[in-house]
């Protein structure tokens, strides 16, 4: 239980694994009148893998209970006491205070590629292929208002978004990247030019994109492949 107040609290990062079998990923229940959150996320250092029980209690559990398979998450909080599980093994979980989730939705459609180049231009980073293709994203009927996000899609991702054509419109889950610099050493800042940074954990969707006349906003994502 959450007893003692007076811990030494720490920032965690890690990715919300799947529930056991056929539980939620977040398992919120009861134990001696208090209610809990339990989760588990995991964290990756070169091959290494490393799993952590987190739980949340009481008033906490709002700022966990909604989290899904493949979040990726900030957390703040403590090492609780270690314990024996039912098997003899020795765990240890992490009290959850604050969490922040920091990955995000984008919806739009594919933009054309640069100069020659196609829509989806794969090439290699240190060893490493990158697939690098661009959004619009826009809610009226003026182009000029239109917001372009540079997308990255990394690793076995690439298959997933290397068919994409100009004007595909598509729904992608992902965490913004860092400031960086442009070949004309000019410094790139989030939400600033409207130039954003998005590395790419998933594609969730693709389709066709209905505009709603009376409000003017994307309505709805109805086909899995283009028409």
């Amino acid at each position: 239980m959450e007893t003692q107040n007076k811990k030494e609290e720490i920032i965690i990062k890690g990715k919300v694994t799947p529930g056991y079998e056929d539980s939620p990923e977040v398992n919120v229940s009861e134990l001696s009148g208090k209610q809990l959150a339990k989760f588990t996320i995991y964290t990756k250092s070169g091959e290494e893998v490393k799993y952590i029980n987190c739980v949340a209690w009481d008033n906490n559990i709002p700022k966990v209970d909604k989290l899904v398979k493949d979040d990726l998450v900030e957390i703040k909080g403590y090492y609780g006491k270690e314990y024996k599980t039912l098997k003899g093994n020795v765990k240890q979980d992490f009290i959850v205070k604050e969490c922040t989730k920091l990955n995000t939705s984008i919806k739009g459609n594919i933009g054309q590629g640069y100069g020659n180049n196609p829509e989806i231009v794969i090439s290699d980073v240190n060893g490493k292929q990158v697939a690098n293709f661009s959004v619009a994203i826009n809610e009226t009927n003026d182009k000029s208002e239109a917001k372009w996000y540079n997308c990255q899609a990394w690793g076995e991702k690439i298959r997933i978004v290397e068919n994409f054509k100009k004007g595909d419109f598509v729904e992608l889950n992902g965490i913004f990247g860092k400031e960086y610099k442009t070949n004309k050493n000019e410094l790139k800042k989030d939400f600033v030019d409207g130039t954003l940074t998005i590395q790419l954990p998933d594609m969730l969707s693709k389709g066709i994109y209905y505009l709603n006349v009376e409000s003017q906003t994307f309505n709805k994502i109805i086909k899995i492949n283009k028409q």
